[in-house]
């Protein structure tokens, strides 16, 4: 089963380690992951998946969801914008 639920937005994530003066050692041990995956997401060679994506809205007061995940507009391959209404 699949556990990525979606895109970070990685510049969000550096800033908020930035403001709170954590390193990505830190940052991980606060939300409940291992560096090695905090390393990976925020370089982009993973996906986020709902561990960490709690651990950062659970940790972080004032997170949002909005802030935290990217919205892609791209439909997978096949798909068709709907029509506006």
């Amino acid at each position: 089963m699949r556990n990525d639920i979606g895109s970070v937005d990685t510049d969000f994530l550096k800033s908020l380690m930035k403001v709170k003066n954590l390193s990505e050692s830190q940052f991980a041990e606060i939300i409940g992951v291992s560096h090695s995956m905090v390393n990976r997401v925020i370089n982009g060679n993973r996906g986020a998946g709902t561990k960490f994506i709690v651990g950062v809205l659970n940790n972080f007061e004032g997170v949002t969801i909005g802030q935290l995940i990217k919205c892609d507009h791209t439909l997978p391959k096949g798909n068709k914008k709907a029509k506006s209404a």
